[in-house]
């Protein structure tokens, strides 16, 4: 924030060096910069002209020894010590006591007003790392110069922050939000905070579903992550560990001879994993079996079956990382494909 000094000479000179000196002190003191400093003797018609160029470099201006013909010229009253004027604001000093009654009166509205508010629009996206969502967005990020955007990565989640300030108006944000979010949109699953467990909890419970879990190389995650939530009572129906092929077999209906001949981890195991949930009652099914490492051959290698009566999808993934690390992209991109899963429902 800027800030012009303007001290009127009349008929007597005044010397108001040492109050102009006070004032600067106080303003530089509580981070005011001190854009220019005029003591001149002004005629009305010399007057508009300055202060109308005065406010087009300043945002406030103080001016020194206004008399009453100064103050009537301006539109303002005898009384007034604060007063708008065009873009900018005007503060009145006298010589005498002027500098203590603007440091109580006026000096906190201009500090007041010069306070700049930052927020941040949060989009949330699976399936991005920071480089490419960089990519994706470089041209939005350097038209508009007045955001900033961060990246925050965690696994395959990657969190959009939008900075901007109160000097910005709405539609302007808004706009830039807009443009990113058309973007990302296949990436995008949130805009705000939530998790993405949350999330999926949320579209389950607005569309009245239930969600049944049958989980192998995940062990347990997902349902985990979703019963972290308040409400989760609302949309699971159950969640199994089938950890063994025996289990899946037992508890699922799936086929020995599919394991036999597939594998425990594949697409056709996969399938009747959530088919075997269905049968049972299952209003939504959702099933993983894969590989989590960190031993053995085709590690990362990992199914999701996810469907309903109507028909099941099944997805295929290579996650990498530590055995850790695959577990949890894998709870992370179940959650992404039901949000889809339930989206995609709606729009139908």
């Amino acid at each position: 924030m800027k800030v012009s000094i303007l001290a009127l000479q009349y008929i007597q000179k005044i010397d108001c060096e040492q109050q102009i000196s006070k004032l600067i002190d106080l303003l530089t003191k509580n981070g005011i910069e001190i854009n220019a400093v005029t003591k001149a003797k002004f005629s009305e018609e010399d007057l508009l002209i300055y202060l109308k160029y005065l406010s087009s470099i300043s945002s406030y201006i103080i001016i020194f020894n206004a008399d009453k013909k100064a103050k009537q010229t301006l539109g303002a009253s005898e009384s007034d010590i604060y007063f708008s004027y065009n873009s900018s604001d005007i503060a009145f000093i006298d010589m005498d006591n002027g500098i203590a009654l603007f440091e109580n009166m006026v000096l906190p509205v201009i500090l007041s007003k010069s306070i700049t508010h930052r927020y941040k629009y949060i989009l949330r996206t699976y399936g991005l790392d920071t480089e490419r969502a960089k990519e994706l967005i470089k041209d939005v990020s350097r038209a508009k110069a007045r955001v900033s955007i961060e990246f925050i990565q965690t696994r395959s989640l990657c969190d959009i922050e939008i900075g901007y300030t109160d000097n910005m108006s709405g539609i302007e944000v808004i706009n830039i939000v807009n443009e990113i979010k058309k973007i990302l949109k296949d990436y995008l699953y949130e805009e705000g905070t939530v998790s993405i467990s949350k999330k999926a909890l949320d579209l389950l419970r607005e569309k009245q579903r239930k969600l049944s879990i049958a989980e192998s190389y995940t062990g347990g995650h997902i349902v985990s992550e979703l019963v972290k939530n308040a409400g989760a009572s609302t949309v699971l129906y159950e969640g199994l560990v089938t950890y063994t092929d025996r289990a899946k077999m037992l508890r699922l209906d799936v086929e020995k001879e599919t394991i036999e001949k597939d594998g425990a981890v594949s697409s056709e195991t996969a399938y009747q994993m959530a088919a075997g949930l269905i049968k049972a009652g299952a209003d939504i099914a959702m099933a993983t079996t894969g590989f989590a490492g960190p031993e053995g051959d085709n590690v990362g290698l990992c199914y999701l079956a996810l469907g309903d009566k109507n028909g099941i999808h099944i997805f295929e993934n290579h996650f990498l990382g530590s055995r850790s690390d695959i577990i949890l992209q894998g709870c992370d991109n179940a959650f992404f494909k039901l949000i889809k899963y339930l989206n995609d429902e709606h729009e139908k």
